[in-house]
């Protein structure tokens, strides 16, 4: 699930960095080294923190030899579907079936709000951006244990085109503001110097740098991965990867409604509790 949503603000931050080039180059302000300098250290955080479960993932494997119990150095052994590796927080009971592996098993889907993400990503320059960009979140749990999260591509291109007209508008005042002159004048200014208006360049230069295609092509095979359900814990592994029984979401489903309702390792990327409901 982070990789899917990183790879979503990724893209968004290609296209303010590029949009922001494009104010640099007509003599604006320096944004666009700015925004780099954010685009590098997100990513760095983000490498940082695959390098830290990495360490914990090859330190866990390293301690064979005990008991299986963790609080002795030990490793604990895959416990079998239905079973418990511990205490189960969330209201669930140790080693109970509250049957959560057969109700989980199909498609469910969810409005994700990304706005206030994208916001905090793109840094204080662009706190004044009014961000509507909500999408449909879709995870897929098959019986054999491998899971599907993608988004639903008509309201992700949809809302796209929303964020670019955005933010455009928001660069468009910013850059006229920062030049001591109006919009009009800047559209003024473009035509007579390149040829196009402001928001003619910043759309000529996105779609030479993006292939939208690409992107949610990328977008959808990171969500690509296995799970197990016990207890009331779900766990989730990239495709490749052993599951980690440390790193889980709490979970509860009524009839047709599933809530992420707390994670073991709250980075902030999830905006817990979230709500599922099943598709039709």
């Amino acid at each position: 699930m982070k990789k899917t949503l990183a790879v979503i603000l990724s893209l968004l931050l290609i296209l303010t960095l590029t949009a922001a080039c494009v104010t640099g180059n007509s003599g604006g302000s320096s944004d666009s080294s700015r925004s780099s300098s954010r685009d590098r250290d997100s990513r760095d955080r983000d490498s940082d923190r695959e390098s830290s479960r990495d360490r914990d993932r090859d330190n866990e494997g390293s301690d064979k030899g005990g008991d299986g119990d963790r609080g002795t150095g030990g490793t604990t052994p895959t416990p079998p579907r239905g079973g418990s590796p511990g205490d189960t927080p969330g209201g669930g009971t140790p080693g109970r079936d509250l049957g959560y592996a057969d109700a989980i098993i199909g498609r469910w889907v969810t409005d994700f709000d990304i706005g206030e993400m994208i916001r905090d990503e793109l840094g204080s320059e662009f706190r004044d951006l009014n961000v509507d960009f909500v999408i449909e979140m879709i995870f897929e749990f098959s019986p054999d244990g491998s899971s599907i999260l993608s988004v639903d591509e008509r309201s992700m291109l949809r809302n796209m085109d929303i964020f670019i007209e955005q933010l455009i508008d928001y660069l468009m005042v910013m850059t006229a503001i920062e030049m001591g002159m109006t919009p009009e004048e800047l559209d003024l200014l473009f035509l007579e110097a390149y040829g196009m208006t402001f928001e003619e360049m910043i759309n000529e230069e996105l779609k030479d740098e993006l292939d939208m295609n690409v992107l949610l092509e990328d977008m959808q095979a990171s969500g690509t991965g296995t799970y197990e359900v016990i207890s009331d814990r779900l766990f989730f592994a990239e495709e490749g990867d052993p599951l980690d029984y440390d790193d889980y979401v709490v979970i509860t489903i009524s009839g047709n409604t599933m809530t992420f309702l707390e994670a073991s390792i709250d980075d902030g990327s999830l905006p817990l509790p979230m709500v599922f409901r099943r598709a039709r």
